[in-house]
């Protein structure tokens, strides 16, 4: 250090963040003294350090965010009307949500989104196939019509694959797709379990071809290819109207897994799926999906008396929270869990919405 202030050497940048990224006041007269002795170059680099870490409320303070809009900012604001266009696809991802992002804003904003069918997809072994066929809408929300198709429980999965792939041939790849059929064979009351829920248990999708959820065991031959086919027919999200897939920890890995491998949403029920006087409803807890505001006509689904529970009618039980089956004390407290459950899924709607709400009104405010 005895060479003189006037030799000094390069200072890197990540090193300058470092040093700077706890001052306080006290060492702002530090500072001062220190900047009198910067090479051109190092004076260059301060400065973009400080621009680059000025604005601590940038993405992260929607308030703060729209305090700091010019009026030529507004001015585009206004002229554009890029605040109902960004509110009208904020609104349609929390209704559908997409886990690609990007992809979704890109099929919303170019019209894609809105052309692309929905697809019903039910298994023969599901109860009255054909009445729940005829339960759903001929359009959904957005317009695009809703394609139904019934596949055949009893064949191999190179066949319902086939029928998957002709479908998207047709019809184009559809926005989202119900898979009704049965739940997991280990959905029985807890009695018959002696009293505990199974973690190792297979969910057939066809009579001879069956998904494992949890344990050591594998699925059966063709499963994962069916589940890769279903994956590739939608754009955003694949709802499972199949009693209880996520009544237990090894359900949640598994659907949270799968996710992941195919990088769209997936979502399934924590209970009964099914007739509301048979202890079911139409939610998806997963994800606070009521698929029957999606896909089907409320009176016709109302008179519908299936459920997805494979086994024996459970008209009555319920599950508790480690997906164990439970006869109900008396048939009133059933209603008051299933109302309780279509609660919790508005309860998160609403939330996100009004947060999305106050987002978008601080933003306005600056506009006025």
């Amino acid at each position: 250090m005895g060479n003189g202030a006037g030799v000094q050497s390069p200072i890197a940048e990540e090193n300058l963040k470092s040093a700077f990224e706890n001052l306080g006041n006290e060492d702002l007269d530090k500072i001062i003294a220190a900047l009198g002795t910067l090479k051109p170059d190092d004076l260059n680099k301060l400065k973009s350090v400080v621009k680059s870490v000025g604005d601590t409320t940038q993405d992260k303070d929607p308030v703060a965010a729209a305090g700091k809009l010019t009026d030529e900012d507004l001015k585009y604001l206004s002229q554009t009307g890029l605040m109902d266009s960004l509110d009208g696809c904020f609104r349609c991802a929390l209704k559908m949500k997409p886990l690609d992002v990007n992809k979704f804003a890109v099929d919303y904003f170019s019209g894609a989104l809105e052309k692309q069918k929905r697809l019903v997809l039910i298994s023969s072994d599901a109860p009255e196939p054909e009445q729940l066929m005829a339960c759903v809408r001929p359009t959904g929300d957005m317009g695009a019509p809703i394609v139904t198709a019934i596949y055949d429980f009893n064949k191999d999965s190179a066949a319902l694959i086939k029928q998957i792939q002709d479908l998207v041939a047709e019809h184009g790849a559809f926005k989202t797709m119900a898979l009704c059929c049965h739940g997991k064979e280990e959905a029985i009351p807890e009695a018959e379990n002696g009293g505990a829920a199974l973690e190792d248990s297979k969910w057939k999708i066809l009579n001879n071809c069956g998904v494992q959820i949890g344990g050591d065991a594998a699925s059966d031959a063709g499963a994962e290819d069916i589940l890769q086919a279903i994956a590739d027919a939608v754009t955003v999200r694949v709802d499972l109207l199949s009693c209880s897939l996520v009544a237990s920890e090894a359900g949640k890995a598994w659907l949270d897994a799968w996710e992941k491998k195919i990088g769209k949403n997936v979502a399934a029920s924590t209970d009964v799926t099914g007739n509301t006087e048979k202890g079911g409803d139409w939610i998806l807890e997963s994800d606070g999906i009521d698929v029957a505001q999606v896909y089907f006509k409320k009176d016709d689904l109302d008179a519908y008396a299936g459920t997805f529970v494979r086994g024996p009618d459970r008209q009555g039980w319920t599950q508790d929270k480690d997906g164990m089956w439970c006869a109900p004390p008396a048939r009133a407290s059933l209603g008051i869990s299933q109302e309780a459950a279509r609660n919790r899924a508005r309860e998160k709607m609403r939330e996100r919405s009004a947060q999305m709400d106050r987002n978008i009104a601080a933003v306005r405010a600056a506009q006025r």
